[in-house]
């Protein structure tokens, strides 16, 4: 006749006399877990631990798990776990000290040579180069140390972007991308460096000593994030180039009105001299090529209308503004507002408000 299989659980209580965070510590080395691992299994009521072992060897996890301070509940597998009674202590008032090795985990490191850790899930045996449990599938996580040089160096030359937070295995470093164009972030994370560059070893260990290590998603958040930082750039450029070449533009024609306000009032000064509108440049006194840097010509036509045509590449043929002198009260009074083919946008504000 065979021998009687059994399962293995785990009891979220610890013996009366026993610290919760000595049970955790101790558990953390009997099952070569981390913490986050071993409080996970102390919030359920029960935890599987072991399924379907011999009576020997589920004699072994129960003395271990009693051993550092917990307790265990064997059933006979297949048949459900009766609902929960606390089994009597067998430690009264114990300080434990963490448990420096596993008694079945040397059990089996003897007969196989690789073992590892054990499956949080099911208690089985993880060796060394395997990635699923070969009980219950579950994935095994990978830790990796981060550098607290390196997290520090990263918040503050990019910290801005979120990459120190990425670095850490945070994917919401991708927020701070998200208010990058408010200096937020910036500020926030010169701070971080600060505070990371500050904080000690042993708490840094304790923190980031063991993140566990991403399957590439860690990598696609951050293409996700530089790729939306590009598109974001790409949105803010295509509305900022435009709008600072009109304001350059609009600088340029306003620094060239003390060269216009000039030529204007030589043709004012004649009108009300003479009592006749010019209309040839000569006919004032004025040289036929009147240029500068931003004018390329200022010109008479019929009734003194002054034409100036600007020396700006961008406006191509919409580059010119007509200013109509008209006497009023013994003054010349200049209009500029309906004649040439520069767009509202560029003219002056005086000569805004025509159709061009």
């Amino acid at each position: 006749m065979s021998e009687q299989r059994m399962d293995v659980f785990l009891l979220a209580a610890p013996q009366l006399g026993v610290e919760r965070s000595a049970l955790v510590s101790n558990l953390v080395a009997a099952f070569k877990k981390d913490v986050p691992s071993i409080e996970k299994m102390l919030r359920r009521t029960r935890t599987l631990v072991k399924a379907d072992v011999g009576p020997e060897l589920a004699a072994k996890y129960k003395a271990l798990i009693e051993k550092a301070g917990g307790q265990c509940e064997l059933v006979v597998h297949g048949q459900a776990p009766e609902p929960q009674q606390l089994v009597a202590p067998t430690t009264q008032g114990l300080v434990l000290e963490p448990l420096a090795t596993h008694k079945a985990a040397e059990h089996e490191a003897q007969n196989n040579g690789d073992a590892a850790c054990y499956c949080v899930k099911c208690g089985a045996v993880i060796r060394v180069g395997q990635t699923k449990c070969s009980i219950c599938f579950t994935p095994v996580s990978e830790f990796v140390s981060k550098s607290k040089i390196t997290a520090g160096l990263l918040a503050f030359f990019v910290g801005g972007l979120g990459v120190h937070r990425l670095y850490l295995g945070q994917w919401w470093g991708i927020i701070y991308l998200l208010f990058w164009g408010t200096l937020i972030p910036s500020i926030v994370s010169l701070i971080e460096s600060i505070v990371f560059f500050s904080t000690s070893q042993a708490s840094w260990d304790a923190k980031y000593g063991k993140v566990q290590k991403s399957s590439g998603v860690m990598a696609a958040v951050f293409v996700v994030a530089i790729v939306f930082f590009i598109a974001i750039t790409g949105i803010l450029a295509a509305i900022a180039l435009p709008a600072y070449q009109d304001y350059t533009n609009r600088a340029k024609i306003q620094s060239a009105m003390p060269q216009v306000n000039e030529t204007r009032e030589k043709v004012g000064d004649f009108i009300l001299r003479t009592k006749s509108y010019p209309n040839d440049n000569i006919l004032v006194g004025l040289p036929d090529d009147i240029q500068s840097d931003v004018i390329e010509s200022i010109t008479l036509k019929e009734n003194a209308e002054l034409e100036v045509a600007y020396r700006i590449a961008s406006l191509k043929d919409d580059n010119t503004i007509v200013w109509v002198p008209t006497e009023e009260n013994g003054e010349i009074v200049w209009r500029c507002n309906e004649g040439g083919t520069m767009l509202n946008k560029y003219r002056p504000v005086d000569c805004r408000g025509g159709e061009h």
